[in-house]
């Protein structure tokens, strides 16, 4: 949720293609190192014997989002990691044929991007990490959150009337408060472990506000209407008991009643 995958997928755009090749993939709790091993060889040429890499003279660049997604096998280990170690230390992997044969890999640039352990993450290796130089992407504060997603609704609330402008404001404030408020207290757990939630259900609900209508919505309370639909559909619907989705829904009440109470 904190603009990772874009902000390095932006990086990878702007290198020359005629020098550089590029790989994405992404990890998850399914992800085999056999799967790795695959995605890598399909996208390198054989150069001589038992040395590989990507054709035309260029750097492949491979970028791993959700690196730290992969399960844990029995003795603790992620498989994929592990070959990524073995990568990365040794310049090559061995064949998956029964002689074993070693494969080294030339040219070849890994960039990964992962979250927080927690919610189906899990910790990696240090001694994995000590091979990459590490790049930390603080979450965004409040008040950068709140400056975005208003510049962003009020340029479509441009032909709107200034009341309804004046409470898509205060809209913003309310969705912060509730996001911050489900963020601390419904937290994953083995029977819930989809509770993740983040700055892209931010995004969902200012979604929902901009597809407005100057003909459907001419009063403030019908777009505070709208607005309680939105977080309803984004974080309520998602829960899986009744007791959570009361609280969420005890939650858009008080807020609707601090905020919105003359509208």
């Amino acid at each position: 949720g904190t603009g990772k995958t874009l902000t390095i997928n932006n990086h990878i755009n702007t290198l020359d293609p005629e020098k550089y090749a590029r790989l994405n993939t992404n990890f998850s709790s399914r992800t085999t190192s056999l799967d790795l091993q695959q995605t890598i060889e399909c996208n390198v040429e054989r150069w001589t014997k038992g040395t590989y890499g990507p054709g035309g003279g260029k750097q492949l660049v491979v970028f791993i989002d959700d690196l730290n997604m992969p399960t844990l096998d029995k003795y603790g280990t992620q498989q994929p990691i592990a070959l990524l170690k073995l990568l990365i230390e040794k310049s090559g992997l061995y064949d998956r044929g029964k002689e074993l044969n070693w494969k080294t890999l030339r040219n070849v640039q890994f960039v990964g991007a992962m979250g927080p352990p927690g919610g189906g993450r899990n910790v990696v290796d240090p001694r994995f990490i000590s091979l990459f130089n590490v790049i930390n992407i603080p979450f965004p504060s409040e008040k950068t959150l709140s400056h975005v997603f208003r510049t962003i609704l009020d340029e479509h609330l441009e032909p709107f009337s200034d009341t309804i402008k004046e409470v898509a404001v205060r809209l913003i404030d309310a969705t912060l408060r509730l996001y911050d408020i489900i963020v601390r207290t419904l937290l994953p757990t083995p029977s819930k472990f989809h509770y993740i939630f983040n700055i892209r259900d931010v995004s969902r609900i200012i979604e929902g506000l901009c597809c407005t209508t100057l003909d459907k919505f001419d009063t403030s309370a019908s777009f505070v209407r709208l607005w309680r639909n939105e977080c309803i559909r984004v974080f309520h619907d998602r829960l899986v008991n009744d007791e959570d989705r009361r609280f969420v829904l005890e939650q858009i009440y008080k807020i609707v009643t601090e905020f919105f109470l003359e509208d």
